[in-house]
């Protein structure tokens, strides 16, 4: 099985703002995790990425981030 996008959406909060949701189904659990789920949650202003939430192995899950990083 590859990986499946199960969900993908962008809502804006102001027309400077915004907050992206992707969640994944993956064949296998991801290193450290029991579930088959990937999943990340972006936030960012002006265009700039200010925050940034996953679970993808090698990154801290909660960050704050550059636009495009």
């Amino acid at each position: 099985m590859k990986a499946r996008e199960l969900f993908n959406r962008r809502v804006s909060v102001t027309e400077q703002a915004f907050a992206e949701l992707v969640l994944w189904e993956v064949p296998e659990p991801l290193s450290g995790s029991k579930h088959r789920y990937k999943y990340r949650l972006a936030f960012v202003v002006a265009g700039e990425c200010v925050l940034r939430y996953d679970n993808e192995s090698g990154k801290a899950t909660t960050s704050m981030c550059a636009a495009g990083k």
